[in-house]
């Protein structure tokens, strides 16, 4: 898996998995968005992943980051390499309910 996190002023930033032997490995689309902070980024309003699987979407631990530092807004495109087809989403669309500092959950009344 690949992952290119653009940032706001349109530099952009890549991630690929790092597989690691103790069964834990780090995710493209973290290490993409990791290595833009450490370039001093702070947002980023677009990611891509590359994959061969036919649908990927980007797990909890890596939404939680794109959700941090590119908010519900951002776009999220799936490339996948076989087929050479383009999936876009939005992170609201895969964590609709994912309180952000802008818009933090409250409680539901019963």
């Amino acid at each position: 898996v690949g992952c290119a996190a653009m940032a706001e002023d349109g530099r952009v930033f890549l991630g690929a998995n790092v597989e690691h032997c103790l069964n834990y490995s780090d995710h493209a689309e973290k290490v993409a968005i990791l290595c833009g902070l450490m370039a001093g980024a702070r947002r980023f309003p677009i990611i891509v992943v590359a994959s061969t699987r036919a649908l990927f979407t980007p797990c909890g631990n890596c939404m939680d980051k794109i959700m941090q530092y590119g908010g519900h807004d951002c776009e999220i495109f799936y490339y996948n390499v076989n087929t050479k087809e383009t999936k876009r989403f939005t992170a609201k669309e895969l964590m609709p309910y994912y309180p952000t500092r802008d818009r933090a959950a409250k409680p539901q009344k019963e």
